[in-house]
């Protein structure tokens, strides 16, 4: 395996998931695991993703009206994934509008005993973003001063155990930091309720779904929201009192994304239909049979 372009292929990978696309950010944080010893196996899951690509690289972030400008997280977690390590994974997925802005699927740092301590500790790092977003929302004058961020979790235990100070045996071993989700309940910085796993979009950012179940969530996540665009110019304005600024006219491109738009519908696409395109072609995969799931 030597030969094969591994390292590159995944570095391709991960910035693609790092600008528009979250649906394989599982994906691409499995196989980063096997950077440096990778098998026939994990090169095999790699080119399936850029099958999976080949079939959406057309596929678009959507900036759109809408009335309900709250942030708001969905947190998950996968208990004892990972067959090395035995560590969960963390999974979340932050939206804005009706939009994925944030999202993140990684291993945890400690290695959970339980279901409930991995989803309490998922819970926790989404709270951390929860507050960071809420604030930067708050700053550019997006949400009103009192609204709060809201994490939903599947995991009652969880919804029960960030609100009960109370020290079970199941989880008074849990380290104090992960404890600073109760923190930001008790203080009303956020709010963490409980929603059904049908309807927690961050189900896939922890494990591998069957093609129906991906499909939903995908076409769930990838839709933003944007404000109007008086309230752009005058944000504009604020900020040239205080930074040099030019003024470079309507945005078709930034880092390496394709900016699109109908002004009509107040709508703002973004693409990586042009760097999806390249990188397929430097791997030899364009005319790769589409996928339909990442792995």
């Amino acid at each position: 395996m030597k030969s094969a372009p591994y390292a590159p292929a995944v570095g391709c990978l991960m910035y693609a998931m790092v600008v528009t696309l979250p649906d394989i950010s599982h994906t691409v944080g499995v196989i980063n695991r096997f950077m440096h010893n990778p098998g026939r196996s994990h090169w095999n899951a790699v080119k399936h993703v850029f099958k999976y690509l080949a079939g959406t690289k057309d596929h678009n972030i959507l900036f759109g009206p809408n009335s309900t400008l709250v942030v708001v997280s969905y947190t998950d977690s996968d208990f004892a994934d990972c067959v090395d390590s035995r560590k969960s994974t963390t999974g979340y997925c932050f939206k804005f509008g009706n939009g994925a802005i944030s999202w993140k699927s990684k291993l945890q740092e400690c290695t959970a005993t339980s279901t409930t301590e991995a989803e309490y500790v998922a819970a926790s790092d989404a709270s951390k973003e929860a507050l960071w977003l809420g604030r930067l929302a708050h700053m550019f004058r997006q949400v009103d001063s009192d609204s709060a961020p809201v994490v939903y979790s599947d995991s009652q235990s969880v919804v029960a155990l960030s609100k009960n100070p109370v020290h079970h045996n199941t989880s008074k071993h849990i380290e104090f930091r992960y404890h600073f989700v109760r923190d930001c309940i008790i203080s009303g910085k956020i709010g963490l309720e409980k929603i059904s796993t049908t309807d927690n979009v961050a189900d896939g950012m922890t494990k591998c779904l069957s093609t129906d179940r991906f499909q939903s969530l995908r076409q769930t996540d990838m839709l933003l929201s944007g404000r109007h665009t008086g309230e752009l110019t005058e944000l504009v304005q604020k900020l040239r009192l205080k930074f040099s600024m030019k003024d470079l006219g309507p945005a078709r491109h930034i880092l390496g994304m394709k900016i699109s738009g109908n002004r009509a519908k107040r709508q703002l696409f973004l693409s990586q239909t042009d760097y999806i395109g390249h990188v397929l072609e430097r791997f030899n995969m364009q005319s790769a049979k589409s996928a339909s799931t990442p792995l």
